[in-house]
């Protein structure tokens, strides 16, 4: 049995999963898919798995292991198992009792020995709905027998030696993700191949002989953020409602409150108020780090491939694909382009808010040496083969511009000398390598493309936009100065002001009262885009980049690689909109009501229901809990009753799907409420105010979700800038509560110690 009696077996019994797969190194992994036996590997599945008993288990893991056949008595004894991951092993093949697995769902058999497609035990699987049987040695598939697989809705064939695909594969009645990606397919032609599934599976069905065929189908709570204070907070009193008061009154007096909060903005510097801020900080923040978590689960793939191995309603950090690309990072954990932001705020909290390109270049090197040593103490990776080629200049923590000029002249030069061979007028918007735009990701295995204008200078200038967020001139000159630092490209450079630009608008209160307008938020973005630009020299990049902003060109069109800078301006601008549209579209409409028994000019008032936000400090989360305890027990009060159809009309609205806005602040309605009906008037508030932060976090997460799902080299960038804006925008309280729980423990106290530093400097309570 090899060494299957050392392994130990991991059973969590609650949801009956079996994990003996191995976690590798990067380098381990490379022994491994060469076929190095390596030590821990196992070479028979363990005995206790299917001898003399029956188990329960519903999933089983075996990945990464050493393992050349299964026995004939597995299916046997694990009758019940739904999914099964066999990839990356040594299999050949598999017992004629496999079939008798009849609730089996999902099988992995990727990453193996396979010659022969194995359809006598699969075409038995009638609940089967994932298969992924890639980088093996096929050379044909079975033509009949797949109208079996009637549940089938992925199939992974890509990256072995087929040179066709049988007519009669459409007659999978479910099937809409087919990926063949890495064949020598002669039929379907390449140009049909390179559509993606749905122009495969139509053509297909257009080669199938005249037979009928089958029809082709295809509530969280609120994060909760501890609010430690400093010694930088000198508030007096703890009643959050107070603490803010004494800050909007006193706190931007006295050189003292300056050295001690060096970020605090000056007085009406931002129409936002104060515990607005906070969320928008702590969204920021935590909004990037999530949406990175989850945008490195596709970094990479072409989007057919993000479509097999995840769905938008479902993917998440823990869903993780497990390739050589994604072990280099822990699992759960988020991926180098959020590191490479919290590195930059580390160096905008040690240096008190003040932007230095040198100190900046000596954390990220000191990070590509040993990473977060907070978090994980693996060296930093960077997916981008642009910043790996100026870390790697000696010079680089002593002379960052040096290094990024000397990369960037000579990346032009070469393409230059590419484009003149070709015969074509080109400039730094071409790619050394393959992997253009759209569909074209590569997997995890195949390396990135290298070119100047990669988006991975995006990041750093999310943080960008905080320090002296009230004068966007010298926000602009922050972003550009650290920007150049990695990127010396004039679209890159142009990219990062205009994303630290974005942040610091948000903190600024320029779209506050504003989103409910299609039109007032393309015309903000507009504005910033165009002041971006403006220092860029006339080319052919920066009519492109115009071009792609305002939508006279299509992505597909630009044929640039999906990690340009102009992608993922063009998708944070689309992002933003359909956002503010989801979230405040119904802003004029929708944005008053009524509480009725007041007799002064108050009586009518709006109702922020993001506005939860005030419930940060560390007294509010019991004072919420409190106040709806106290209004259940006035359950058969008459006032209660009143009240519940005096707004009825805020849940009616929840209820249909329709988010509410509004100018005033929850805490402002709150204090007005008249004191006879206070408590359930208070109580009523607050649900309205975590419905709206549940519908406004899932618009995030169909936001982030889809960005991902699109596939590509660049996702990890594209979602972690998107994920900061949004998050920005909506708040803290708006984030996923599930995504946020997923990340490692580790990662969740680093965020809160670094945030809580940032608050402090901002001088915020």
């Amino acid at each position: 049995m090899g060494v299957s009696s050392s392994k130990d077996v991991v059973e969590a019994a609650a949801h009956r999963n079996l994990d003996i797969s191995r976690q590798l190194t990067p380098l381990q992994y490379k022994k491994h898919i060469n076929g190095e036996c390596l030590e821990g590997c196992l070479l028979d599945l363990p005995w206790e798995m299917y001898y003399n008993t029956v188990s329960l288990y519903q999933t089983v893991d075996a990945s990464f292991n050493f393992i050349g056949s299964l026995p004939s008595e597995l299916s046997l004894h694990i009758p019940h198992l739904r999914h099964l991951d066999l990839s990356h092993n040594q299999l050949t093949g598999l017992p004629h009792t496999f079939q008798l697995l009849l609730h089996l769902r999902y099988l992995s058999l990727a990453y193996n020995r396979f010659k022969q497609f194995p359809s006598g035990a699969i075409f038995k699987l009638p609940h089967l709905s994932s298969f992924d049987i890639s980088h093996n040695s096929l050379r044909e598939l079975p033509q009949q027998g797949w109208h079996q697989l009637i549940e089938l809705e992925r199939l992974n064939l890509s990256h072995n030696q087929l040179h066709l695909l049988p007519c009669n594969l459409p007659l999978c009645g479910q099937l809409t993700v087919l990926v063949v990606k890495g064949n020598p397919l002669m039929h379907p032609p390449a140009h049909i191949c390179s559509e993606g599934s749905t122009a495969i599976l139509h053509y297909l069905r257009t080669q199938m002989p005249s037979e009928k065929l089958l029809p082709s189908v295809a509530a969280a709570r609120s994060p909760v953020f501890r609010r430690v204070r400093g010694d930088h907070v000198s508030a007096s009193v703890q009643n959050p409602e107070s603490a803010w008061r004494q800050y909007q009154q006193g706190s931007y007096t006295g050189p003292g409150k300056k050295r001690k909060c060096p970020l605090m903005p000056p007085k009406d510097a931002a129409a936002l108020p104060p515990h607005k801020i906070t969320q928008a900080l702590l969204g920021l923040v935590y909004g990037a780090a999530v949406a990175e978590a989850v945008g490195l689960s596709c970094e990479g793939l072409s989007s057919c491939e993000a479509n097999f191995y995840y769905s938008a309603a479902t993917i998440a950090p823990h869903t993780r694909l497990r390739d050589f690309l994604r072990s280099h990072y822990p699992k759960d954990d988020w991926g180098p382009m959020a590191d490479l932001m919290l590195t930059t705020l580390e160096s905008v909290l040690r240096w008190g808010g003040v932007v230095d390109e040198l100190e900046w270049a000596a954390q990220v090197h000191q990070w590509t040496v040993q990473g977060l040593p907070e978090v994980d103490d693996r060296p930093g990776h960077p997916i981008s083969p642009l910043l790996t080629a100026v870390f790697e200049s000696k010079s680089y923590a002593v002379s960052p511009y040096v290094s990024s000029d000397a990369v960037y002249q000579r990346l032009t030069s070469e393409l230059s000398a590419a484009s003149i061979r070709q015969g074509i007028v080109s400039d730094s918007f071409t790619v050394t390598k393959s992997s253009k735009g759209g569909d074209a990701g590569s997997s995890g295995d195949e390396e990135p493309p290298l070119h100047p204008n990669d988006n991975s200078c995006l990041p750093p200038a999310l943080v960008l936009g905080l320090p002296s967020f009230s004068q966007l001139g010298e926000v602009s000159s922050n972003a550009d100065r650290i920007c150049r630092a990695t990127h010396a490209s004039p679209c890159a450079r142009s990219a990062a002001v205009l994303t630290a630009s974005v942040v610091a608008s948000i903190l600024q209160g320029c779209f506050e009262g504003k989103t409910g307008s299609t039109a007032a938020v393309e015309q903000i973005l507009d504005d910033l885009f165009s002041s971006a630009v403006k220092s860029m020299p006339d080319s052919l990049e920066k009519a492109t980049l115009v071009k792609l902003w305002s939508g006279d060109l299509l992505p597909r069109e630009a044929n640039l690689p999906s990690s340009h800078v102009a992608f993922t301006l063009t998708s944070l601008k689309k992002s933003v909109i359909s956002y503010c549209c989801a979230v405040f579209g119904q802003r004029s409409r929708e944005s008053s009501v009524e509480l009725e028994g007041t007799t002064d000019d108050v009586s009518r008032q709006t109702v922020l229901p993001q506005s939860v936000s005030r419930l940060v400090s560390e007294n509010a989360m019991p004072q919420a809990s409190s106040l709806n305890e106290e209004a259940s027990g006035l359950s058969s009060n008459k006032n209660l009753a009143e009240s519940t159809r005096e707004n009825s009309g805020i849940r009616d609205k929840l209820d249909a799907g329709v988010p509410l806005g509004a100018n005033n602040e929850t805490g402002e309605v709150l204090s007005k409420v008249p004191p006879e009906r206070s408590v359930v008037q208070k109580a009523n508030i607050l649900n309205t105010s975590a419905s709206f932060s549940k519908e406004a976090s899932g618009v995030f997460r169909r936001i982030v979700s889809q960005v991902c799902m699109e596939g590509g080299w660049g996702v990890c960038a594209q979602s972690c800038v998107i994920g900061g804006v949004l998050g920005a925008l909506g708040g803290f309280d708006a984030l996923p509560t599930d995504w946020i729980q997923t990340l490692p423990a580790s990662n969740r106290r680093y965020l809160c110690s670094k945030v809580n530093l940032l608050l402090d400097l901002f001088g915020l309570p």
